[in-house]
């Protein structure tokens, strides 16, 4: 909720294209989903995107799903939920402009060369004054300050803080 709640206060028009990045159990997703019933992309390795997978199905059966084996020669606009592996990136091509690119917590689990790409990514997909959500520890193996921001220089910020949720937990984590 603590997520959702910053997305939903600092932006001021509703996301109807959503891409998650490292969705981990799709809670998030489930809230955006809920809220503005925007189309979510989500991205992430084999063992968690399945935790994603099943958790979206249970609380939205009647939702359309394109999962990562289905996904070739597809139509994507056409459903609510789509799935992909890290090496299935290309088929985001297939896909309009995203209003909100997220990613929580998992930058931080991912090498320098991995974080760059997908900046990348979140500079190609996303849509003029589009969002990027970032949430990380401040230090991990790379630091959060560290991460490619000046590739996304044609974006501004509009909040950051500590989340105090996390700090609590496990250490200092900005948002």
């Amino acid at each position: 909720n603590n997520y959702f709640d910053i997305i939903n206060n600092n932006i001021d028009f509703i996301p109807k294209k959503i891409l998650e990045i490292g969705a981990g159990s799709g809670v998030l997703s489930s809230l955006l989903k809920n809220e503005y019933d925007s189309q979510i992309t989500i991205i992430d390795i084999p063992n968690v995107l399945s935790c994603s997978i099943a958790f979206l199905m249970f609380v939205f059966p009647e939702k359309k799903f394109c999962l990562p084996s289905e996904i070739e020669n597809k139509d994507l606009k056409s459903f609510d939920f789509i799935f992909l592996l890290p090496q299935q990136l290309n088929y985001l091509n297939k896909l309009d402009e995203q209003d909100l690119v997220i990613n929580t917590q998992s930058f931080m689990e991912m090498d320098y060369q991995e974080i760059e790409n997908y900046f990348k990514l979140v500079k190609q997909k996303i849509k003029n004054n589009g969002y990027f959500f970032c949430s990380n520890r401040t230090r991990k193996i790379y630091k959060f300050f560290d991460y490619p921001w000046s590739d996304l220089n044609n974006f501004k910020k509009i909040y950051i803080g500590i989340n105090e949720i996390s700090k609590a937990l496990s250490g200092s984590t900005l948002i």
